[in-house]
């Protein structure tokens, strides 16, 4: 297991597409054909950037 520090969460949640949410849409998509879920998961708003934001001075 890796826990990422603040540079490596941002770069996970932030941006236009962010890669958490990227991600999270090719594991459901992956789960969807293998059958390990019944329907489509929403992973739009999944990343939160919020709390790995620059401080603002």
């Amino acid at each position: 297991m890796k826990l990422p520090d603040r540079s490596a969460n941002r770069e996970w949640l932030t941006g236009a597409e962010p890669e958490l949410t990227r991600v999270a849409a090719e594991l459901v998509q992956l789960m969807l054909q293998h059958r390990l879920i019944a329907n489509p998961v929403a992973t739009a708003n999944i990343a939160a950037a919020e709390f790995v934001a620059e401080p603002q001075r």
